[in-house]
C-alpha cells in the first residue's frame, strides 16, 4: 500500500509546488510593480486629461491626411504614394520635379500637419485602447502613424530646400515628439512602430545636419526632442503589457485562459487539443510551461532595463532558451517569446541610432566653439558635450569616430556584432543586399 501511496504522494506535492511556484513568481511581478492581468494593464498605463493628451491631436492628425492615390479637391490630378518617394542623398536638395509633389502632398495634408505640430505643444500622451480585452484589444490608433512621421520628414526636406532652418528643426522635433507619443503605452506592436517613426526621425535629422549649420540652441533642442542622455525605454514596458496579457494564456491559470479555445488550422490537431486538454492540465504540463515562460521574460525585461544590453551576446542566449522551449515541450512559450526575444535586437538597434544621433549633435556644437575643427576622439566631447563617452549597446565598447574626406561618421557594430568599419546599410533592391555588412551609422559629410 505504501508502494503505491508514495508516488502519488510525490505526484500531489510537485504539483502543488508548480501552483506555489506560479503564485510567487506574479507577487514578485506585482511587488515590483508591474502588471499581472490585462484589467491592472489598463490601469497601469497611465490616464490623460483630453486637454493635455498629446496622442488625440497626433490621432487626428492620422485621419486627417490625404488618401494617396485620390484626386485632392481642386486638384486634377491624384495624389502620389508619398511613402514610396525616393528621396535625394541626405547633402542633396529635391529635384524640381519632386519638389513639385513634395509641395502638392504638403498642400493636401496641412490640416493633418498643423495637428502635428500642435500635439508636440503637449507632453502627456495616452491612446484610446482598451487594454482589458487582452490579446484581443483593438489598436486602430496605430494606423497612420507612420504616415504622419513620412509626412513631417517631408516637411523637413521642403523647408531645409528653402532656407527654413528653424522650421525645419521644429519638424525634426515633430517627428521625435511623435515616437515619443506612444513611450508608455505597453505593447510590443507599439514599441516596434515608434522604433519605426525614430528611424524616420534619424534620417530626417541626418539630413538636417547634412544640409545647414545648426545654432547651439537649435541643437540642444533636438538633443532635449531625443531624450537628453537618458531617454525613455518603451519596450521594456512593451514586454511588461506583454507578459500581463500572456498570463492568460495558460489554460487552468483561473484568468483569461485566451487560448484554452484554440483553435488550429488543422481540425485534427484542433481534436487531439482538446482531448489532451484535461490530461495536460492535470500533469501539470501547462503549469511548468507557465514557470518557464515567467522566468524567461523576467530575464528580458531585466536585460532591457540595462544601460547597455550587450545585445550581440543575449540575443545568442535567448536563441538557446527558445530552443530550449522547444525541445522541453515548453508549448506556450514557443509561441509567446520569439517575438519578445527579438525586441531585445530592435531595442539595441534603436538604442544604438539614438546614441550615434546625440554624439553626432554633440560634435556639431564642439564645431561651433573649435572653428569648425572636428575633435580627435569621442573623449573630447566630455563632460562639456557629452555628461558620458556613449557606449554600443551591442558590444559595450565605446562607439566608434571616423573621419571621412568630408565630414565623419559615429557608428555602432550592429547586430553582426562586426566592426564594418562605419560601413552604411545599403538599399534593399533584391534578397542577397540582405545579406550584406553594415553597421549602424550616422554620417556627416560637410
Amino acid at each position: 500500500m505504501l508502494i503505491i501511496a508514495a508516488p502519488i504522494i510525490a505526484f500531489v506535492c510537485w504539483r502543488v509546488g508548480l501552483s506555489h511556484k506560479i503564485e510567487a513568481r506574479i507577487k514578485a511581478i506585482k511587488a515590483a510593480g508591474y502588471p499581472t492581468n490585462p484589467i491592472e494593464l489598463d490601469a497601469w498605463y497611465p490616464r490623460v486629461p483630453s486637454e493635455d493628451n498629446a496622442a488625440l491631436l497626433f490621432q487626428s492628425a492620422s485621419s486627417a491626411q490625404a488618401a494617396p492615390g485620390k484626386i485632392p479637391p481642386g486638384k486634377d490630378v491624384a495624389l502620389p504614394d508619398y511613402a514610396k518617394f525616393k528621396l535625394p542623398a541626405r547633402g542633396e536638395a529635391a529635384s524640381d520635379d519632386l519638389r513639385a509633389t513634395i509641395d502638392l502632398t504638403l498642400e493636401v495634408n496641412q490640416t493633418a500637419l498643423d495637428l502635428l505640430h500642435q500635439a508636440t505643444k503637449r507632453k502627456q500622451s495616452r491612446y484610446p485602447v482598451n487594454l482589458t480585452q487582452g490579446f484581443n484589444s483593438l489598436v486602430p490608433h496605430l494606423t497612420g502613424l507612420k504616415q504622419s512621421a513620412l509626412l513631417l520628414e517631408l516637411e523637413a526636406l521642403s523647408r531645409i530646400d528653402s532656407g527654413q532652418t528653424q522650421a525645419a528643426v521644429e519638424s525634426v522635433e515633430a517627428s521625435f515628439a511623435l515616437a515619443q507619443s506612444l513611450s508608455d503605452e505597453p505593447i510590443l506592436i507599439s514599441q516596434m512602430l515608434r522604433r519605426s517613426v525614430h528611424q524616420i526621425a534619424f534620417r530626417s535629422m541626418e539630413r538636417t545636419l547634412n544640409r545647414t549649420s545648426l545654432t547651439d540652441q537649435q541643437m540642444a533642442g533636438l538633443s532635449d526632442a531625443l531624450g537628453g542622455d537618458e531617454g525613455t525605454n518603451g519596450f521594456t514596458r512593451g514586454l511588461a503589457g506583454e507578459r500581463a496579457m500572456g498570463l492568460g494564456v495558460f489554460p487552468g491559470t483561473g484568468r483569461f485562459d485566451s487560448l484554452a479555445n484554440w483553435r488550429s488550422s488543422s481540425t485534427n490537431e484542433q481534436i487531439v487539443f482538446r482531448l489532451l486538454q484535461p490530461l495536460l492540465k492535470a500533469t501539470g504540463f501547462f503549469e511548468r510551461d507557465q514557470i518557464f515562460c515567467l522566468d524567461r521574460i523576467k530575464e528580458l525585461i531585466h536585460t532591457t532595463t540595462l544601460v547597455n544590453p550587450g545585445a550581440a551576446q543575449m540575443a545568442e542566449t535567448f536563441d538557446a532558451r527558445q530552443m530550449e522551449a522547444k525541445t522541453g515541450y515548453y508549448v506556450f512559450s514557443s509561441m509567446l517569446l520569439p517575438a519578445m526575444s527579438k525586441s531585445l535586437t530592435r531595442l539595441a538597434e534603436d538604442i544604438a541610432c539614438r546614441k550615434t544621433a546625440l554624439t553626432a549633435l554633440a560634435i556639431e556644437r564642439y564645431r561651433l566653439t573649435h572653428g569648425n575643427g572636428l575633435p580627435d576622439s569621442i573623449n573630447a566631447l566630455t563632460p562639456a558635450f557629452l555628461k558620458f563617452s556613449p557606449a554600443d549597446p551591442f558590444d559595450g565598447k565605446p562607439l566608434r569616430f571616423k573621419r571621412l574626406a568630408r565630414g565623419y561618421v559615429v557608428y555602432s557594430i550592429g547586430s553582426d556584432g562586426t566592426d564594418d568599419g562605419g560601413v552604411e546599410r545599403k538599399e534593399i533592391k533584391k534578397s542577397t543586399d540582405r545579406l550584406l555588412p553594415f553597421d549602424i551609422t550616422f554620417t556627416v559629410e560637410r
